[in-house]
């Protein structure tokens, strides 16, 4: 039985409708299983795993991780993959992009995941994100109408050394120093790579960060860009805005019901009591207490849960996700062995890159 705890404990009944978690991540092999246990008791039917570009030492295993997953549960898995930054810096032509995107495509990828438009991603990479160093790859997308999961800005609070949340300044994602680029300068680069690719299929994560800007503002984005769409994967600070105005914001749900998707972002520690107050918060008109804020329900219509469950995201990707090319998988695989064993990574990367081999070897 689809459920979720109140505060009272209680088991209330949710509606059935098919779920695809368009938005979750792996970080290592181990959290595949605990990824799995948690679409089952979530009875989540599918999900997507947004693969982060290679922007870091850690994040060098990120589309194999997803691949392997794909491999071993068929028909379940959709996987978005990232690029790789050559040396962990801009490449010299835009040529290189082009041909890794390419080369995603043919492993197996079903659309693209870019943390490039986080503030301290964006300061790290140097480059605005219309830089002429992704015009081949963008073009790419929009010919191809290759969906992207695009991560662009962060909670206003972020910037704000009164307001920044704790998990924030933990997470190193506090921009107080003036060096990060300001949330209107993203939405700036976004507005001006959007004029040259318009026809970019791009899903804005976490609702784009517009929660807090307000109704008027996320309707005109809409409008005016008819390609994009937001998922309401948590901050939970966004469903704070949304119940501060439950009644409009259920309007403004159903009148872009074709541009939002469900997604979770998840946290194994807390990913049953996420998915449970996400579907509490679409499915009822329940005032609820969740992580401090005071929520209320929006109670959305049947036809629109099947929209943002699952429908949505189906129009991006097809109902099936692409097979994984296991010949290329590993000749991938080979590479970044090389490339972490001539690597300063450290021993947790090699041992990573043994169990994702234990896991490929299976499959061979």
């Amino acid at each position: 039985m689809d459920r979720y705890l109140d505060t009272s404990g209680s088991i209330t009944a949710f509606s059935k409708e098919k779920i695809i978690d368009c938005h979750t991540h792996v970080r290592e092999v181990n959290d595949i299983q605990k990824l799995v246990d948690v679409m089952k008791e979530a009875n989540i039917d599918m999900i997507n795993v947004a693969c982060l570009p290679v922007l870091l030492d850690e994040y060098v295993t990120q589309n194999l991780l997803g691949l392997l997953f794909k491999v071993q549960k068929p028909g379940k898995i959709f996987a978005f993959g990232g690029l790789e930054y050559p040396n962990f810096e801009l490449p010299s032509s835009e040529e290189e992009f082009l041909k890794q995107v390419e080369e995603l495509m043919v492993l197996g990828f079903d659309g693209i995941k870019m943390i490039e438009g986080k503030p301290n991603a964006r300061k790290g990479i140097g480059a605005p994100l219309y830089s002429h160093i992704y015009d081949g790859f963008y073009s790419y997308l929009e010919n191809k109408k290759i969906p992207i999961i695009f991560h662009v800005g962060d909670p206003g609070s972020f910037w704000d050394a009164k307001r920044a949340p704790a998990f924030a300044v933990k997470s190193g994602w506090t921009y107080l120093d003036g060096t990060y680029p300001k949330k209107e300068e993203l939405y700036g680069e976004v507005e001006e790579l959007l004029k040259r690719y318009p026809g970019l299929n791009i899903i804005f994560p976490h609702f784009y960060f517009m929660g807090e800007e307000g109704i008027e503002r996320a309707s005109r984005f809409l409008n005016k860009w008819p390609n994009v769409s937001f998922d309401i994967t948590p901050g939970i600070e966004m469903y704070d805005s949304f119940s501060r105005n439950s009644n409009e914001w259920r309007e403004f749900f159903i009148k872009y019901q074709d541009r939002i998707l469900f997604g979770t972002d998840n946290d194994y520690g807390d990913s049953i009591n996420i998915i449970c107050t996400m579907r509490r918060f679409l499915e009822t008109e329940d005032e609820f207490s969740y992580w401090g804020f005071d929520l209320k329900g929006i109670c959305l219509p049947k036809d629109v849960l099947e929209k943002i469950y699952g429908g949505n995201f189906i129009r991006y990707t097809g109902e099936v996700p692409k097979d994984v090319n296991v010949d290329l998988l590993m000749k991938k695989y080979n590479e970044i062995r090389k490339q972490v064993e001539n690597s300063s990574f450290g021993e947790k990367l090699i041992e990573e890159m043994d169990r994702i081999y234990e896991g490929l070897s299976d499959l061979l």
